[in-house]
């Protein structure tokens, strides 16, 4: 077997530092805002969120390492499916005219404004 060359080595850390940018802009974006987002909302929300946040950074990496043990691109696809269940699940538990109400007024759960 012949070793990568090194063009490939450098293409590959390219799109190493790429997507390590990308979702480090993601984060940094997303995380800041999250505590004002979820400020209207009730305590036990909140604890929910902060939970399932720790639970995802312990199961995740086993779950990954477990599988990419079993083949390396299963942690891939199980991270797809598990994206597309969060997103049907988030669809089904969302109610249109709740949502349309609360775009349309401007106000949030239990009358707080953003």
């Amino acid at each position: 077997m012949t070793p990568p060359s090194p063009t490939t080595n450098r293409r590959q850390v390219a799109l190493l530092a790429l997507t390590l940018g990308v979702v480090m802009l993601g984060f940094g974006i997303v995380i800041p805002v999250y505590p004002f987002y979820i400020q209207s909302m009730a305590r036990m929300v909140i604890g929910l969120s902060n939970s399932f946040t720790s639970l995802g950074r312990i199961v995740g990496p086993v779950w990954a390492g477990y599988t990419y043990d079993v083949n390396m691109t299963y942690p891939f696809w199980s991270g797809i499916v598990a994206m597309l269940v969060g997103f049907v699940v988030s669809l089904v538990w969302v109610r249109p005219e709740q949502s349309q109400n609360e775009v349309a007024s401007g106000l949030y759960p239990h009358g707080h404004s953003l």
